[in-house]
């Protein structure tokens, strides 16, 4: 900074001097302060507006391949990733969004470009595309950051280009024993939508059934208030798939895994967001105790499984649980770099997937349950119009699956409080979704709450029931029945394609039957006035509730049957 540049004795500055500018401010004086702050801010200002100038001058001017223009922002390489730290939700609604509807749009951060993909056309598109039906790089993702996978055993999963069919994709030169991506996708399809679904939902029902009763029975003598509704559900429906999926034997030697896993899973948004361990010890502790909790279980099924162990259901048995984890245990122990620590880092994975976005879900449609005036009531009375109860069982499964309300209030649950990206990349080519392209092996991204908040789909439809709201009959259509149409990629709380979660019908089921048994046999007082939703979880499953919901409950029907009084 020259010293010409100073004026007078009392050191203000003068920028222009010498200059055109200079002559026309020559009067004109500037504190350092001012000056530095002009210096640092006038380029980046005027970055910012040619950026917004070229943005939406690639919004008037699409051509047929062409990429989603980039998003203007004010801090070159960190200004995205800031804005979707800071304001994640707010933020990509706003990229999101011209003109008042969805769009697709490109985000940096820091120096990878990131496509996000959200107008409903697109979406769909995006699922049909068999070059983009791999989910493996959310898999690198949260394997790495989330349940502590090694990045030895990860490079399995980064140099796994096959994709997830049985023919891989041309081009690829993995060996067979290595396509971990077809592996694991082909093993939970055929347990979580195959022959293996039959078999896990029953053991899951029964779960479910015993664990209500125990909670039925414990209530005696009119209303008891209880401080957490989740903890209520957690025992109810978590521990029962945990149960149907890694058998007795996993929490029987392990009696402090459920409230390991449960404390953990707050934690969850941390690892997502990649703060570092030693900011977290606690948590890391807590990470690395759970999968050893595993590795001991591995150990104490390998030494007692036999064939003759597996029940008639042809899939469970007491020492590995169902065949999906045994089928595990011997395909991706082969695969290369693969060992006992990143097993149990992939089975907690697995876990976490199994229950972390089913029991929130079913808490919140318990909650609108009981707190929506009105709504218990008519549950009640389709439930009791739907012919679905069995004496001594509950429900017949499969009428009670086609009760329109029942099937309505999953829905639109599912709708208000999924918040998760799917991600997914083209490893070998270019790839065309319609009016954009998305480039050789970069990532494509979509997001769930963006598309389930979307007021030129939902409230168009309904207008006296804008998107933030629960209408629990949204998805009844006006001859009373269940029904989606009109929003094809738009109601995403699976993703969609060949990745979409194969976990869906398992989740329908348990949320369904549950909201069907909290009515049958209880009644419930919600005791928060209000409930805000933790917005933490940004991209990583089903919202919470950011405080423990409060509720006094009683029975409805004493142990012989009758009505309590």
């Amino acid at each position: 900074m020259s010293s010409a540049n100073f004026i007078g004795t009392d050191n203000h500055y003068q920028p222009f001097a010498g200059s055109v500018l200079g002559r026309t401010f020559a009067n004109t004086r500037f504190p350092i302060t001012i000056t530095i702050t002009i210096t640092l801010i006038l380029p980046l200002l005027i970055r910012y507006t040619i950026a917004r100038l070229e943005y939406y001058h690639q919004r008037r001017h699409i051509s047929p391949t062409q990429l989603p223009p980039t998003y203007p922002c004010f801090i070159p390489y960190i200004g995205h990733l800031l804005s979707l730290l800071i304001s994640g939700p707010t933020f990509l609604q706003r990229a999101t969004t011209h003109a008042g509807h969805l769009t697709s749009t490109r985000l940096t951060l820091l120096t990878t470009p990131l496509y996000l993909f959200q107008d409903p056309a697109t979406v769909r598109a995006l699922w049909k595309s068999p070059a983009l039906s791999s989910p493996l790089s959310s898999y690198v993702y949260v394997l790495g950051r989330i349940f502590g996978m090694r990045s030895a055993a990860l490079a399995a999963y980064r140099a796994d280009d096959s994709g997830p069919f049985l023919k891989p994709y041309s081009g690829s030169a993995v060996l067979a024993k290595d396509r971990i991506d077809y592996i694991t996708h082909a093993d939970l399809l055929r347990e979580l939508t195959g022959v293996g679904l039959g078999p896990l939902t029953s053991r899951t029902v029964r779960g479910v059934l015993s664990r209500v009763g125990e909670a039925e029975a414990e209530l005696y003598g009119g209303w008891v208030e209880k401080a957490d509704l989740f903890k209520l559900l957690r025992g109810v429906v978590g521990t029962s798939i945990m149960e149907a999926l890694a058998g007795p034997a996993l929490l029987e030697l392990n009696p402090g895994f459920v409230e390991d896993f449960w404390e953990f899973d707050k934690s969850v948004p941390w690892f997502g967001h990649g703060i570092p361990a030693f900011l977290m010890p606690r948590a890391v502790r807590r990470r690395e105790r759970l999968k050893g909790m595993l590795k001991r279980w591995y150990g104490y099924a390998r030494e007692r499984f036999e064939e003759g162990m597996v029940g008639e259901d042809g899939d469970g048995d007491p020492a590995w649980g169902s065949e999906l984890m045994r089928r595990r245990q011997e395909r991706l122990r082969e695969v290369a770099g693969q060992d006992e620590d990143s097993m149990a880092a992939s089975d907690l994975g697995l876990v976490w997937a199994s229950v972390a976005n089913i029991v929130p879900s079913t808490l919140m449609a318990t909650f609108h349950l009981f707190a929506q005036p009105g709504l218990l009531d008519c549950v009640r009375a389709a439930i009791a119009q739907g012919n679905c109860r069995v004496e001594g069982s509950g429900f017949d499964l499969k009428a009670l699956m086609q009760i329109p309300l029942l099937a309505s209030i999953y829905a639109e649950t599912l709708r208000l409080y999924t918040n998760s990206y799917f991600a997914t990349r083209s490893p070998h080519s270019a790839t065309s979704l319609g009016r954009w392209m998305l480039p050789k092996d970069a990532i494509a991204m979509v997001n769930s709450r963006v598309s389930h908040m979307d007021s030129g789909v939902w409230n168009a439809a309904h207008p006296s029931y804008p998107a933030q709201t629960f209408w629990a009959d949204r998805f009844v259509n006006a001859e009373g029945e269940f029904s989606a149409e009109g929003f094809e990629g738009s109601w995403i709380p699976y993703g969609g394609g060949h990745a979409i979660c194969p976990g869906r019908f398992l989740a329908k089921t348990v949320i369904i039957l549950v909201i069907a048994l909290m009515a049958e046999r209880f009644d419930v007082e919600i005791l928060n006035k209000s409930v805000d939703m933790d917005m933490g979880k940004l991209g990583l499953g089903v919202l919470r509730p950011n405080k423990a919901i409060g509720f006094r409950i009683r029975r409805r029907y004493d142990g012989r049957g009758q009505v309590e009084k």
